[in-house]
């Protein structure tokens, strides 16, 4: 289990985020502090880049999403270390939900707009292996923010939405069928 370090200030949307990265070993029940995030960011999100490491997606410096990045920073398991994708995501994205759709393809969903203080719509599909993306429909039932997915690794994503804006969380499910084959170029 990996986790970022995220705000230390509670309820306050001008907290920053700190660059703590940390381990949780289940075998032993100790948590490792390991080589700290390139910069601070919360809301973000994490996979597997499928080679022995974990891809860490935008984000947010701040607690209110104001400050959301479209970077991509690469965490190599074996060696402690980061690096910066030359590739970015396709858009500032913060608060997102996703999952691995298929093989070697993560679909992410939704994330924070700060101009309009609501979920964002968008989905994106993500070569786990180029860095390259890919907008899939949008979702039809308004945004997404804060959200989970799981995702059963043959097409299929599962979402609880979390909230459509901040203040009301929703109770819908969802799911999202990603065809076969699709096609990733930009």
């Amino acid at each position: 289990l990996y986790i970022s370090q995220g705000f230390l200030r509670a309820g306050d949307g001008h907290a920053q985020a700190g660059t703590g990265w940390y381990r949780y070993d289940i075998g032993t029940a100790q948590w490792h502090q390991l080589a700290t995030l390139p910069v601070g960011l919360g809301y973000v999100f994490t996979a597997s880049d499928d080679n022995g490491g974990i891809l860490l997606l935008g984000g947010a410096s701040d607690a209110g999403q104001h400050s959301q990045t479209n970077k991509i920073y690469r965490y190599d398991i074996a060696s402690d270390s980061w690096t910066q994708a030359t590739d970015s995501l396709p858009q500032a994205i913060s608060g997102a939900a996703g999952c691995q759709v298929r093989p070697g393809q993560l679909a992410l969903v939704g994330g924070y707009d700060p101009t309009h203080d609501t979920g964002t719509k968008n989905t994106w599909l993500l070569d786990l292996h180029t860095l390259k993306w890919r907008s899939l429909i949008d979702l039809t039932i308004g945004g997404s923010v804060l959200g989970a997915a799981a995702c059963d690794g043959k097409g299929h994503l599962f979402l609880e939405r979390g909230t459509n804006n901040p203040k009301v969380p929703t109770s819908d499910y969802w799911e999202m069928v990603v065809a076969p084959n699709i096609k990733i170029d930009n």
